[in-house]
């Protein structure tokens, strides 16, 4: 084995423990951010909150169904063909906090309908926050 060979294969495991360590602690961050509890004193109430998803979600093309858990929303959404349906999480607890902040998890990344939804969200979430009725 040459010196190249080496400066590649300790440079691999460099890389290789680098991206594992922010994976950990990526990981770590989101548990921490997740096991805030929650508070609904920032200008909505979590009835509000639950009302908003359900109306943006009556509005959404092909989402069959809404779920809200805390400030977590599970959108169900049909396939193209109707015969299945494939889900999606957007997450807006942020710290405990509702601020509009969020992070999305799907099944189907091909999809713009989640980054649509949670977009929508936020600017409905933002727009009481800021200024609460």
């Amino acid at each position: 084995m040459g010196f190249f060979d080496k400066v590649l294969i300790g440079g691999g495991a460099v890389v290789a423990g680098t991206v594992a360590r922010y994976l950990y602690q990526d990981h770590q961050e989101t548990r921490r951010r997740r096991a805030s509890p929650l508070s609904f004193e920032d200008g909505i109430t979590q009835s509000q909150f639950v009302d908003i998803v359900e109306e943006l979600g009556r509005r959404t093309a092909r989402v069959h169904r809404v779920v809200v858990d805390g400030m977590t929303v599970t959108l169900h959404v049909k396939s193209n063909s109707g015969l299945s349906t494939w889900s999606a999480e957007l997450d807006f607890n942020d710290y405990g906090h509702l601020t509009g902040a969020y992070w999305l998890s799907t099944e189907n990344t091909q999809s713009s309908i989640p980054k649509h939804f949670a977009d929508a969200l936020q600017e409905q979430v933002r727009s009481r926050v800021s200024s609460p009725n």
